[in-house]
């Protein structure tokens, strides 16, 4: 039982030409995966067209399988792949979203669990798979880089195991930034990676700063979503006024989730009324529930319960959840 990973930087034209490298010199089988909305799969399929990089419907490719076997048609149509009983190789793809690069990852596990035996079981053709193909990665790749969180700031730490490809280099050079994904595939952390060695520390952001620099955005920017995410990190009580104007101005859409968060760490008596207006907001309302749940407001519980019955699995778990912290400050 083991688990082989690699993670690295690299531009997805870089990623399409030694993907399908690999495919041809190892007589590999790629499978494409398609994600619905908030990471959840929504469909998969062989790869029928050597050197692209998308589904037959033109749809984007969040991640690939690659087996050294033709899939059966229930494996390309069940909800949830086993890579490790079938022996895939699985690989988040390269994603550009506005001015981020995301990091890729590339993993092959043996073991699972099978329900019907009741059993861990293992499986080492993934493994076999990954010492193939992760080599063909490593040709393009270098190491080390350097990280460290964009709202603390700090020294930045030398992180070896994670690489980088030219093109990514040449997007740093050209102003863009390497990000890890958060839990939905398409959003940061705070987590930010350097491919030169900084010469003097990190200095943290001020909270002003971020409220201007995530005032001065687009909605639909990306980065913006990022500068909520470390402004939920640093906002305290003084800027409460300021996080309100924020995360109830719909212009700002979706980049004002993790402002809505702040909310919950916030000792004004208003902060619980804000967010329940905010639970009618389809755009923020899941991490309106988190915040809720954060401050153990029990006159929220009425207002979260409805949404245990939302049509979205992850907002179900979020309400139970914070239905479990209001109930235990009774």
């Amino acid at each position: 039982m083991a688990t082989h990973t690699l993670l690295f930087f690299m531009r997805p034209e870089e990623f399409s030409s030694v993907l399908w490298e690999a495919a041809g010199k190892f007589s590999i089988t790629l499978i494409f995966d398609h994600y619905g909305s908030h990471g959840r799969q929504s469909f998969r399929e062989v790869a029928e067209r050597p050197g692209t990089l998308a589904m037959a419907d033109g749809s984007a490719v969040h991640r690939v399988y690659l087996s050294l076997h033709r899939p059966e048609p229930w494996m390309i149509e069940g909800e949830d792949p086993t890579p490790a009983a079938w022996g895939w190789l699985d690989i988040d793809v390269p994603t550009e979203v506005g001015s981020i690069l995301f990091l890729a990852h590339m993993a092959a596990r043996s073991d699972w669990w099978d329900e019907q035996k009741r059993q861990v079981l293992d499986n080492p053709e993934s493994l076999s798979l990954f010492r193939k193909v992760a080599p063909l990665f490593r040709k393009r790749l270098k190491r080390p880089v350097w990280s460290y969180n964009v709202a603390l700031g700090g020294e930045p730490g030398m992180t070896r195991n994670i690489w980088y490809s030219e093109g990514a280099a040449e997007w740093v050079r050209d102003g863009g930034q390497l990000r890890q994904g958060a839990v939905a595939w398409d959003r940061p952390t705070n987590s930010r990676f350097l491919i030169d060695k900084p010469t003097t520390p990190v200095q943290p952001p001020t909270v002003q700063g971020l409220i201007q620099e995530f005032l001065s955005l687009p909605a639909d920017e990306n980065l913006k979503w990022a500068i909520g995410l470390a402004l939920s990190t640093v906002a305290d009580d003084d800027d409460f006024e300021q996080v309100v104007e924020i995360a109830q101005d719909q212009q700002h859409g979706t980049a004002r989730q993790m402002v809505v968060t702040a909310l919950g760490k916030m000792r004004n008596e208003r902060a619980v009324d804000v967010l329940i207006g905010l639970l009618t907001d389809q755009e923020v309302a899941e991490y309106a529930i988190i915040a809720l749940g954060r401050l153990g407001a029990v006159k929220a519980r009425p207002h979260i319960q409805p949404f245990l019955a939302h049509p979205s699995p992850l907002v179900r778990i979020r309400s139970a959840q914070a239905l479990a912290s209001i109930d235990k400050r009774k």
